[in-house]
Parts: structure tokens; sequence; C-alpha cells
């Protein structure tokens, strides 16, 4: 215990040592200007500080954890797909070098007096020494800042990174901040950066302490006991032995970052999604726990990645799958994750052991998951229903295990109107109550806040209505011929506390060399309300399983071992109301046994399961096999056989592999049989593979009549896949037609015919162009109109192009990236939630003057003062069925002239384009190239696009430049009000003189075109034409001082009126205080003679935040270094306009960096 104690002091003392001596680190400022030539891009040598590293891509600031990534310990940053950019400037410190180098105060041989070696007793295993190397990066910030017009807000952030050996066998590593926003990252690619992740960890020789956010997974043992938990905590882990035996051990003891939830979801006919995940409860809208999904298509585990199987944003909960797979009308979606719960606080402890000796394998697990019922989070416990006079937790005291019981009303009284949220009034018309929103408090006395709830279509008498309202409102639709018109209820579920506990002991035994058994037995017991003793009788439940296997030779004179024979029996059996934490069957283990289209397992009634199979396998390695397996599965009124028999051989090249299944089954009277045919005839080549496949399947349902039922199909396919590799080039091609039968009348029919092909080809020319196209096109017809209700004639195209050149003609480099898929749109809407000023994009800007917040009042403010509001997008379930097309292309020209002896200076001409839009344009055209379409057709649902070519040309002095800059972005949103557009076109033209190293002249011209329009609120709609001319006038008699006088004359003008003129003129100076700080400071006048009506949306677009008439804006920012690690920075604003007092605003702010 003594030992381990020191293991912990030790790296705590370093780290508060550490921290009191940091002042003597140096970082060392750097920059550096590269060529883009690849998504990871390796910067510098030693490790960068990650706070302080800039990146400017063509002038613009990319943002870390959204447009790159750190990677090479904070050596190399990782562009992040989808960004496309050129050239890139990067400032940037690193830590000394020598810092990661080993440090002694003396050497260790030496002693402190007498300077005598100490040589001791020579042992190979008492050496004392230690070498401590450990690499922090990181900064402490602590920021204060105030005003005349503003809260005092403090702001304080904290991140560090380290890694590194901390004693002898003593490793450490961790991430420590304290951000209150972490955010997650894009599910888009293969691996995932956890920017959000925080722990320390301590790694030796037998034991391993982990604090903090991390993987708590199941034993590769248990068999009931399946689990994988993203946690935050403590974790304890090792390995150690016991005499002759080896012992591996964990324990863990954490709040849970979510809750699991599978869902099986039944594809849509030609719908590459997005598919909208739901929660465990019903929960309609859930935010996924990054990395956590586990997504399989047709039984089949799919990769995440846009180059791979499938795309997921995690903030939405909504999965998309890529143009490698056609999702069709029989695609069977299974999805299991975790997601965001926060009706209680939530903890998870655990721990399992496996003992090894000689044969055997002793495993042990325990598991519990709860929630704290005395620490509710998102509901309270203790509001009264006054109807009843009970409060929320006597009515789950009262509910039991059943949640329809669990429900409270949603409607809750204001002490006043409040401007900030939708408000309702309650009233009565024809004995009839229910809740009306309203706008203004206008005669009204009484105002409520209410909560509706989901409860179906068709099931409730409310339904989301369309307002210009900050959130969603609802409508009272009450009843049609006496069914309800709505889906939502002013109803509030209240959730139950619940807590799930395991236990599973388990052996492995190795009988013989050929022979193994594996044997599990566990315990579950699984409360689903704390509060309340009704119902727990059927908590508890056990589980037990056994197999048997058993390979051997098949011959006993097969000295070479390739002829073998492989048998396997396994029984399983669990008890009424065993409960496991997540799957741990195959994830379409109930479809092998009742053989619907679709995955029925969620539909089994939790009785005694159990089931026995038994298998064997004849067979040559890599020549011959014969496998056989029979089964039967009883599981509460299921009763079912299963048998399945193949074959594979192979000849040189040819191979066949023919497979025949077979099954019956019993459910509450209904007989279903089932039959699979299916064959593989292929050839494996030394650079191509033909393979023919063909299948038929027939599953069919009768009642005790004899009737064949709805549940009935059938289907006979045929395919082929053709794949071929040259030395650059492959080239892969498949082609399947299937036709589907479907009951008609008690009889089986053919009901459509369905064709897909695809075709991938992908290679290199040369050392630098990469090329790869792929293709998927799917054709469903209509056989018989009576089957119009499930099928219907369309045809479908998935593709996807890139393509990728350097140096051509050592000019020009480039990389197209494009793709469509069958998708669909979501209705949006948005929603804003106050902040913290300074810490949002957005202010509020009453234009109707009615003191209630609405959606279009809010803008994007240049002032930290006024951006008090964040934007939120609030998630409808309503799609539109659309085509999507995604477009990427960057192109760079820059000539060398290498030829010429004397250049004619420094071309540059960079064309990046970025197109992302949804179509339902009657013509595959318009749908494929969405950008040819105007932004107003109603077919194109949504867009999102950006140009811009910047022309550069410099002389060899560095004297004289030119730049022409062209620049459009545009956008199309779909809203639950109608269409929002905007777009944006600017032409510029700039031109910078040096004279001497000593002034500097720029001027620059802009031709600026902007529109605005919004379906629901045409009031806003704005479009108009701005030319402006801008000189700058740059003095710098020195290195430390630099003066800088600027103006600029803007026009605004549109097609009927003149909207104002902009006369701004301003001086800024910058004064070096050596090496240690900066003096900066702005003087700005501006003239704004604005000549439309004040207090509209055109108004703030162009004077931004200011007034008509004369404004002043002037700035003060003292930039100073008290230490080598120790920053210090303050800054004063002071803004005036025509019709507002002067703003003062300080801001003060202290960064240490590790």
């Amino acid at each position: 215990m003594k030992k381990y104690f020191t293991y912990f002091l030790h790296p705590v003392l370093f780290i508060l040592v550490f921290l009191i001596h940091a002042g003597n680190l140096s970082a060392q400022e750097k920059s550096k200007i590269l060529v883009h030539s690849s998504d990871t891009i390796v910067i510098d040598s030693l490790p960068m500080v990650s706070t302080t590293v800039k990146v400017f891509a063509d002038g613009e600031l990319l943002k870390a954890g959204t447009d790159f990534v750190f990677v090479k310990d904070y050596r190399a940053i990782l562009l992040q797909k989808g960004k496309h950019v050129d050239t890139l400037r990067i400032l940037y410190y690193t830590l000394p070098e020598w810092l990661l180098k080993t440090r002694k105060h003396r050497d260790a041989n030496i002693t402190s007096t007498g300077g005598v070696p100490i040589t001791g007793v020579e042992s190979g295993n008492t050496s004392i020494q230690t070498e401590e190397t450990v690499v922090t990066d990181g900064t402490l910030l602590r920021g204060l800042s105030f005003g005349n017009a503003q809260d005092i807000v403090l702001n304080s952030s904290l991140n560090l990174r380290m890694h590194g050996k901390v004693g002898k066998d003593i490793e450490i590593e961790g991430a420590v901040t304290d951000q209150e926003y972490p955010f997650q990252p894009e599910g888009t690619t293969t691996t995932l950066q956890d920017f959000d992740r925080i722990y320390i960890a301590l790694h030796m020789p037998h034991l391993n302490v982990l604090l903090g956010d991390y993987l708590f997974q199941s034993s590769a043992s248990a068999r009931f006991m399946k689990y994988s938990k993203k946690n935050r905590g403590l974790q304890l882990y090792g390995t150690d032995s016991l005499g002759k035996s080896a012992v591996k051990w964990e324990i863990a003891a954490a709040l849970a970052r979510g809750r699991f939830s599978r869902n099986e979801i039944n594809g849509t006919e030609g719908l590459q999604g997005p598919y909208r995940l739901s929660g465990s409860r019903g929960e309609q809208f859930v935010i996924v726990v990054s990395g956590t999904e586990v997504v399989y298509l047709d039984g089949q585990k799919m990769e995440r990645g846009l180059q791979s199987d499938y795309v997921i944003d995690y903030n939405a909960g909504e999965i998309t799958f890529t143009p490698k797979h056609i999702i069709t009308a029989y695609s069977r979606i299974v999805v299991e994750f975790q997601y965001s719960d926060r009706f209680y606080t939530r903890s998870v402890t655990g721990a399992n052991a496996t003992i090894q000796h000689k044969n055997a394998t002793w495993f042990a697990a325990i598991y519990s998951e709860q929630d704290s019922k005395s620490q509710p989070i998102q509901q309270d416990l203790e509001l009264t229903d006054s109807s009843t006079g009970l409060t929320a937790r006597e009515i789950l005291r009262n509910a039991g295990d059943d949640p329809t019981l669990a429900l409270f009303p949603g409607g809750r009284k204001l002490q006043a109107f409040n401007g900030n949220e939708p408000n309702y009034i309650l009233k009565d018309t024809g004995g009839i109550d229910f809740y009306e929103y309203v706008e203004a408090a206008d005669t009204h006395k009484v105002f409520y806040r209410v909560t509706f709830s989901y409860v179906g279509v068709g099931k409730g008498t409310y339904s989301v209505t369309a307002t210009t309202a900050n959130g969603k409102v609802y409508k009272y639709v009450g009843y049609i011929s006496g069914v309800p018109a709505g889906d939502y209820e002013p109803l509030t579920r209240i959730q139950a506390p619940n807590r799930l506990t395991m236990a599973e002991g388990g052996l492995a035994w190795k009988l013989t060399k050929n022979t193994t058994v594996n044997s599990n037995l566990a315990f579950s017991n699984n409360d689903r309300n704390l509060f309340s003793a009704i119902g727990d009788a059927d908590n508890s439940g056990m589980a037990a399983n056994i197999s048997i296997t058993d390979k051997r030779k098949l011959f006993k004179k097969d000295t070479a071992g390739k002829w073998y024979i492989q048998s396997k029996l396994q029984a399983e059996q669990t008890s009424k109301y065993f409960t496991s934490i997540e799957r741990y069957r195959d994830v379409e283990f109930g479809r092998e046994w009742n053989r619907s289209l679709y995955n029925p397992e969620n539909g089994l009634d939790p009785k005694n399961s159990g089931y026995l199979i038994a298998g064997v396998e004849i067979g040559k390695k890599d020549k011959f096999s014969w496998t056989n397996s029979a089964g039967m599965n009883k599981t509460g009124n299921l009763d079912a056989r299963n048998f399945k028999t193949g074959i594979y051989f192979r000849q040189k090249s040819f191979y066949i592999q023919p497979s025949v299944q077979i099954s019956e089954a019993e459910v509450s009277g209904i007989h279903n049989h089932f039959e699979k045919i299916y064959s593989d005839l292929g050839w494996k080549l030394k650079k191509s593979n033909l393979v023919f496949s063909v299948q038929d399947e027939k599953s069919k349902f009768t009642n005790t009549l004899g009737q064949e039922l709805q549940q009935n199909y059938a289907f006979q396919s045929a395919g082929m896949q053709l794949n071929k590799s040259w030395k650059k080039w492959n080239l892969n091609i498949q082609a399947q037609e299937r036709k589907n039968k479907n009951i008609r009348n008690f009889q089986l029919e053919d009901a459509s015919v369905a064709r897909n092909g695809s075709i991938e080809f992908y290679g290199k020319s040369g050392k630098s162009t990469n090329f790869k196209v792929s293709g998927n096109f799917r054709q469903m017809v209509l056989l018989d109109t009576f089957f119009k209700n499930l099928y219907s004639t369309e045809n479908h195209i998935a593709g996807r192009l890139e393509y990728g050149f350097a140096k051509v003609l050592n000019a020009m480099h480039g990389n197209f990236y494009y793709q469509t898929i069958s998708g669909r749109e979501q209705q949006r809407q948005f929603t804003y939630f106050e902040v913290p000023a300074g810490q949002g994009f957005y202010t509020w800007v009453d234009f109707n003057g009615n003191g209630q917040k609405e959606v279009n009042e809010f803008q994007e403010t240049p002032f930290k003062d006024q951006a008090k509001y964040i934007r939120l997008l609030v998630p409808t379930g309503t799609y539109i069925k659309s085509q999507g097309t995604e477009f990427n292309g960057n192109i760079l020209i820059q000539p060398e002239f290498k030829k010429m002896k004397k250049k004619p200076g420094k071309f540059t001409n960079r064309v990046t384009w970025n197109y992302t839009g949804k179509s339902t344009d009657s013509s595959w055209f318009q749908r494929l190239v969405p950008f040819v379409q105007q932004a107003n057709t109603k077919s194109l649902l949504s867009f999102n696009s950006y140009f811009r070519e910047l022309f550069e040309y410099e002389t060899n002095d560095g004297k004289w430049m030119m730049q022409f800059n062209l620049q459009q972005r545009g956008s199309k949103l779909y809203f639950t009000n109608g269409f929002d557009f905007k777009n944006t076109l600017s032409k510029q033209v700039f031109s910078r003189l040096n004279l001497q190293n000593k002034m500097q002249i720029r001027l620059g011209f802009e031709n600026k075109s902007s529109a605005y329009s919004s379906e629901f609120v045409p009031l806003n709609n704005f479009s108009y034409t701005m030319k402006s001319l801008e000189p700058v006038i740059t003095i710098q008699p020195g290195t430390r001082f630099r003066l800088g006088l600027n103006g600029r004359w803007s026009d605004y003008k549109n097609d009927t009126m003149h909207i104002a003129q902009l006369y701004e003129g301003g001086i800024q100076a910058n004064k070096s205080l050596g090496k240690s700080g900066m003096l900066e400071m702005k003087l700005t006048i501006l003239d704004a003679r604005y000549l439309q009506k004040k207090g509209t949306t055109l108004a703030y677009d162009i004077l931004q935040g200011f007034s008509s008439g004369k404004n002043y804006r002037g700035t003060i920012d003292l930039r100073f270094q008290i230490s080598k690690n120790i920053q210090m920075s303050l800054s004063y604003e002071g803004r005036k306009t025509a019709d507002v007092k002067l703003i003062h605003v300080g801001r003060a702010e202290a960064r240490y960096l590790f």
C-alpha cells in the first residue's frame, strides 16, 4: 500500500512544483507560410502551444477544433474534411527545446559534499535513478469585462495537456479543461477527435489509474453482461500474478454520459437519409454521445466516414448513408447508441476480474447503473397538480412501472407576460378548456407557460403552427368526427428514476487439446421506478449459457492436418424477467427464428427464453467445407426450429458456395414456414474476380384456418460482381435484379421488380493525379397496381467523384469533389437563448416595438457587449424527400517561370467553390446539378454556396502589389414559416505601394450587391448595391512605431431609391513597448446619412449597429508580457452613436502559458 501511495503522491507533488516554477518556461514565437498539399500539414519539429496558434487560409482565420485539429503531438495540424484552402499562413509559439530534454540538478552518482562517485552494490534491479520528462501544453486564462451598458462578466478557462514520465516506471498523460460549452466532433470521419475529453491517467507496471472521461467496456469473457459506456469518473485496472495464475482486473465508478438505446429502422426506397434516432423512453429528439454508435445494415456492421458507409450528426441525432450502399424498402437498419439523458444524475459502477490458471479461465463481474432519485435535473418533482393535489413525486409513487400513469399537466401560471418566450392564455369554448398563444399582453391578465408532449399522429388535440415567436408555438385543433386532429397534448411526462444491476460469472475450460467448454451464469435486477414498490415482483431474473466446442483432425493419418471436423453445441436459458444491459445476441437473432422482412426482436414478449443449437463442420483447408446446424428456440409464445446447410468447394481459381436454410415457427397460433436457397459461383484470378449469385427466399405465414397472411413475402434475385485491377487502376462492377412477391387474395403475386447497378473506378495517373468515380443506379418498377401503397415506379441515383492533381505545367494544383444522394430536407426552426455578454453572436433589435422577442429580430452584431444571444436549431421532424448534392473545388495557379532569367513577378490565382443543395425538381439534370437553378425556384429546397476567385500580382521586389477578389455567398433555408434566402456578391480591387520601407499606400475599391428575402416576413426583404472607395496611408519611421490614416466612402442604392451614404475616417497608432508589449489605439468617425425608414433589417444590415448621423468609436489595446509565461491585456472601447449615450466597455485578461 505504501508503494502505491508513493506512486500517487509523486505525480501530485510534481504538478504542484511544476506550476510554481513554470515561470521559467520560454515559448518561442514563429511564423510560416505553407502551400496546402495534403490534409495533414507538419508545421514544426517542436510541439506548438495550441492556444497561441493562428491559422489563416487565404486571409481567413480558421477555428481550432472546427476547421482543423492538432495531431502528431501538436507538431502538425489536420484540416477537417470539406475545408479546402490553397495557402496557409501560420503564427504560433513552440515550447522551448530544452523542455523536452532530460533535466538533472546534478549527476545522481555524485554526493553533495565530497564529489565522490557513489557506486554502491552492483545489481541489475537496484537502480534508484529516475528520469522525469513531462511535456505540457496549454493556457490558464482569467478575464473581466465591464461597462455602462452591460453587467460585469467574468471569463475563465483552463486548457492543459500533458504526457511523459514522472518517476521510474510511472507515466502520466492527461487533458484538463474547464470550458463550459464542450462540443462534439462531426461524425463524418472514421476516427474521432475527443475535443472535450477531460482526464488524468497514471500508468504503472501493474496498475493504471484514470480520473476523468473514459470508455468502460465489458470483459471479453462475458456472455450476458455486454456494454460499452462513455463515463466520467474513476477507473482502476491492471494485471498481476497469483501464484501460477495470471490475474486481470478492473474497477470503475463514474457518472454516465448517456443512456443506451437501440433503434430498428425500416429503410425507405431510395432514401439515403437522414434517418432520425429516438431515445429508449420515446424521446423524439436526442443528442447522441459521440463515438458510441454502432450501425448495422442488413445484419452487416457499417463504418463511419464520408469515404465509408455512413455519416452521423450527433447533435441532431440523424444518420445518413453514403452512396456506397443504396437504401431500399427492404433495408434493415439497426443503430445502437448512447444519448444524453439529463432527467437525473446517473451513475455507473462496475468491477470484473479474470483468472487464468493452466487450462481454465474464471471470470466474475458486477455492474450497476442507476439514477439518483434525490438529484433530479430537468424536472421538478415538488410541483403540485392543482387538480389532484399530488406532487410529481407522489404521482410517480402511484404509477409503479407504468409510464402512461406518470403524466403531469403542462401548463404553469406566470406572474406576468414574459416577452422572452411564447405566452398562452386559457380559454373556455363550449365547455372545452384549451390554451391559446398570444403575441402581446393586451387586456389579458393571466398567462401560462405550457409544455407540450408528442403523443402520436391522430392522438392529440394540438399541432405546431408557424409564427415569429422565439420558440415553438402550438395551436388547438380539437377533434374531427370525434377523432383527435393533432399530435401534441399539454402534458409533461415525468420520468421515473431506475436502476439496473447485474452479476455474472463464467468458466472457460479446455478439457482436452481439442475440446473447450464455456459456461456463464448471470443475475439481473431492473427496478424501473425507484420511488414505487408497485410492480417490483418482475424486477429480478437470471440467465445461463453453456457451449461445447470440439475441433480435431478428421483422419488420424493426415499428418498435415488439412482435413478437420469441428462441432459445437450451445444451450441458453433466460428467465421470465431477465434484463440485459445492452444487446448480447447477434444483431438479427430474432429474425433468424421468425422470418419477416424486418427485425421483430423488440416485439418479442419477455417470457422465458431458451434455445439449443448444434452444428458440425467438415472441411479441408482452403479447399472444401460442409457445414450443418440445427436449433430450436422457445421464447414466450414463440416456438421455432431452424436448419441450415452449406457447402464451399474450390478448385484452383473456381469456387462454388451453395446454402439452404429452412425454419418453422409458431407464434400465438400463427405458423411461419421459411425457405432460403442461396449460391455463389465465382472465379478468383490473380488480378480479377468474377462472381455470380442467385437467391430464392420465401416466408409464409398462415393462421389456424390455413389462410395466408399479409406479412407473407417472397423474392428471387440474381446478380453478378466483377473486380478487375491493373497496375495503377481498379474497376468494380455490380448488377442485380430482384423480383418481389406480396400477398393478394391469400396468394403471393408478383408485385415489383428492382434493378440495381453500380460501378467504381479509381487509381493514379503519375505521381500527382488521383481519380475516383463511383455510381449507383436503382430502378423500381411496379408490376401490379394492387400494390401501389407498397411500391411505386421510381428511379434513384447516387454517385461520387473525386479528382486531385498537382504540378500541372509546374503551375497548377487542384482538387474536386462531387457527391449526390437521394435524401430529404428537414424543415428548420431556430430559437435564441440569452448568454453572458460577449459569449454570444447575436443581439436583439425590437423592430416592431412590441416588446416580444421574435426570431426575425435577432441580428449578428460586431460589438461584444451586445452579443448576448446564441442560436440553436430546433428539430421539427418534418421532412421532404429530395436529391442532395455537394460539390467542392479548388484550383491554385502559381507559375514559377523557372526557365526565364528575368522573372516578370509573382502571379497567383486561387479559385474556391463550395456548394451543397437539395432539390425536388422533376428534371434529373436539375436535381443532379441544382446550382444551375434560380434561388427562388420552389423545387430548390435549400442550398449553401461559396465562390471565391483571388488574382494577385506582386513585383519581384515586393514594392507594388495588386489584387482582384471576386466573392459570392448564398444560402436558402427551408423553415416552418417558409423559405429564407440570402445572397451577397462582392467585387474588390486592391492595390498596395511600399515607399522606402517607411510608407505604405493602399487603395481599395468594392462593388457589392446584397439581397435578403423571407416568405413569412416580407417586410424584412431588401436588396441593394454598394460602391465604396477606401484609401489607407501607413507611416512607419522605425521598428517601434506605426501610424495609419484611413478613409472610406460608401454609397448604397437599389433599383428604386437612394438608400444611404457613409463617410468614415480613422486613425490608428501602434507603439511597440520593447520585447514585452504593444500599444494599439484606434479612433473612427462615421458620418452615416441613412435616407430610408430606420429600425428595419435593411438599416441594421447597412449601419451594423450604428445610427444615422455622427458616430464615434475608439479603442485602446495594451498587451504586454509580465514574465516569460504570463501575458496580460487591457482594452477599452468607447462607442457613441447619434441617438445613444456614450457606451464604455473595459476588458482585462491574464493568460498563463504552460
